[in-house]
């Protein structure tokens, strides 16, 4: 710091973001802890945005990385020309409840469902690129319904069926893009009435 000049201090609401989330950026005095002009800049995207009197700049990050975004003034300002902190931005996944299913006994006369719930908690959607079960036997276990996307901060539902062909025991996997859920359940002789 020069002369009489004040530094400058850069904050952020998040430093950990998920790709396409928004990060809020506060650039203050050090000494009074006011709001002041700046421009933050992120180099390895391309960000240069001035704050607002009050300080602030709003910043959507879409690539993936850890970066440093700093803040500075003119170098004829009042304050020391500038401050900077990290940010780390990751791809968005999606959160399983649970990771195996277990439909118990069932007939094999009488399928069994289970629902298996899907959550996005990221600020943007999600695409589901890789959705299959894999069977010890085919057509054991299977997917009643599916979806190709799971929308920003919800949650969707996916309906597994256990069909048992005979009495045993079958093991399956599902496969939900990196994630793995293991299924498994036990065919019993049809009831007779």
């Amino acid at each position: 710091i020069e002369g009489n000049q004040t530094g400058i201090n850069i904050e952020a609401n998040q430093t950990a973001l998920v790709q396409g989330e928004s990060v809020r950026f506060n650039v203050t005095s050090a000494t009074t802890g006011d709001g002041i002009n700046a421009t933050v800049s992120i180099p390895g995207i391309g960000v240069n945005r001035p704050t607002g009197p009050d300080g602030t700049t709003v910043v959507t990050i879409d690539d993936l990385g850890t970066f440093s975004a700093s803040a500075a003034t003119p170098n004829n300002d009042e304050f020391a020309s500038s401050s900077s902190i990290q940010i780390t931005v990751t791809s968005p996944s999606l959160n399983i409840t649970q990771e195996s299913v277990s439909f118990g006994d069932a007939s094999v006369a009488q399928p069994e469902n289970e629902t298996l719930i899907v959550s996005n908690n990221a600020s943007t959607n999600i695409s589901i690129d890789r959705l299959r079960v894999i069977n010890a036997t085919p057509g054991v276990f299977r997917m009643s319904n599916s979806t190709s996307t799971v929308p920003a901060n919800t949650d969707r539902n996916l309906t597994l069926t256990f069909a048992p062909e005979a009495p045993g025991t079958a093991q399956g996997t599902l496969r939900l893009n990196d994630q793995t859920i293991e299924l498994n359940g036990t065919g019993t002789e049809p009831k007779i009435d």
